[in-house]
């Protein structure tokens, strides 16, 4: 029997040369691949540096080496200099695409993702191979870094449109180059303000700035209103990227102060760095000139017509009659308030040039022009006669006849 303690010699030296050539194969086929990306890219710095000295040196000292020296497979790494070899026979120049491609590579090597590699450069070949497309593939580019790293479709100086869910993918249909999702939240946003189209799937040619979705809810974002409960339904829509509004006639608007949805239009603009006590936007105007609102604040209902802008919520006359406001006890109709315009806010209502009667028993108390405040914290009331015209008349109490020559009361 072998002794294994005490092996052949010769194997020995046998075995330490076959491993000592294999060593010597992968690290030259290995040197070889590094030999041909070395090679394949260095004849593109010269371009590059006629356009920017210093991108020329990020190039050289930064780019090269990380993809040379990157785990990507040879063919994955010889689709850059496919790529590179397309920009340069469509004329895109360093400045006008070819950086930007070169960015957004790096990018993906920094991260250490190649998710999206193989699709992305199959999109920006395609794009390369039709005429028709070729003039689109600068934009493309020049947004691909931060669509590849930030979910960003879109962005410019005044605003961005991003996604956020499920993870989207690159997809040619119809020789159309095509970025689809689906189950995602796509928002808009700028210093501070975001609007939002929440569960929604679409699908974005990346020869256009149009993006179709599919029916989706906005969030009332940004005010004192809770989004959760204060929303608009949108049908299925286009949504231009490079715009920061959204407008939409004859949708639904759910919210805590209506116990039944509200038909209206709608009208979303992002307002940089407003608060949400000042902000001018969302609007919806109600439709229907007969809103019934008995949620707002307890023991009130509203009825008249409605505007909803941001945080406040203005109520309106209609053509033939007033807007009330009705405070209720024990079911009972206390006091009424007839207005042209009121508006009312998390924090109360008030409303100027009011109409206004109390009811007590068999008494009523009226005033023909007075402001009224309500607090919606101290849950009072105030009433104060108007300094001109049928302001400076008395409250007048109609079952004992009297005059009331008082400022208001609360």
């Amino acid at each position: 029997m072998r002794d294994v303690r005490n092996p052949n010699p010769k194997r020995a030296i046998l075995l330490k040369w076959m491993a000592y050539f294999v060593f010597s194969l992968t690290s030259h086929l290995g040197w070889s691949q590094d030999e041909a990306c070395l090679t394949g890219l260095i004849s593109y710095e010269g371009g590059i540096q006629n356009s920017s000295p210093e991108e020329a040196k990020w190039f050289k000292k930064e780019f090269i080496p990380a993809l040379c020296a990157s785990n990507l497979t040879s063919s994955q790494k010889r689709v850059v200099q496919v790529t590179l070899e397309g920009l340069q026979e469509a004329r895109i120049s360093p400045l006008n695409g070819m950086l930007d491609y070169l960015h957004a590579v790096k990018s993906q090597l920094d991260r250490q993702d190649t998710t999206r590699w193989t699709n992305w450069h199959a999109i920006i070949n395609h794009m390369l191979g039709d005429r028709k497309l070729r003039k689109d593939v600068p934009s493309i580019l020049n947004g691909s870094e931060k669509l590849l790293s930030r979910n960003v479709l879109w962005s410019g100086p005044r605003h961005a449109w991003e996604l956020k869910g499920k993870p989207w993918y690159f997809q040619i249909v119809d020789d159309t180059p095509m970025l689809r999702f689906d189950s995602c939240d796509m928002f808009v946003h700028h210093e501070g303000d975001t609007m939002m189209f929440q569960s929604v799937a679409g699908q974005w040619d990346l020869s256009d700035t149009d993006c179709a979705i599919s029916s989706s809810k906005f969030p009332w974002m940004g005010t004192d209103f809770d989004p959760a409960t204060t929303f608009v339904l949108l049908p299925a829509r286009t949504v231009d990227l490079k715009q920061d509004d959204v407008r939409e006639d004859d949708v639904v608007f759910y919210s805590s102060f209506s116990s039944t949805p509200l038909k209206g239009d709608l009208v979303g603009k992002l307002e940089a760095n407003k608060s949400a006590q000042t902000k001018a936007y969302p609007t919806i105007r109600c439709r229907d000139n007969e809103v019934v609102l008995d949620n707002l604040y307890s023991s009130f209902r509203y009825q008249g017509g409605l505007n909803v802008i941001g945080s406040r919520i203005r109520g309106i006359s209609r053509a033939d009659a007033f807007a009330t406001m009705e405070v209720i006890q024990e079911d009972t109709v206390f006091m009424r308030f007839l207005f042209q315009e009121i508006t009312l806010g998390q924090k109360g209502w008030n409303g100027n040039k009011s109409k206004m009667e109390l009811y007590y028993r068999a008494d009523t108390l009226s005033h023909l022009d007075c402001d009224v405040r309500y607090d919606n914290h101290t849950e009072i009331i105030a009433v104060t006669r108007q300094q001109e015209g049928l302001g400076q008349q008395s409250f007048i109490d109609q079952y004992h006849n009297l005059e009331w020559n008082v400022e208001g009361f609360t």
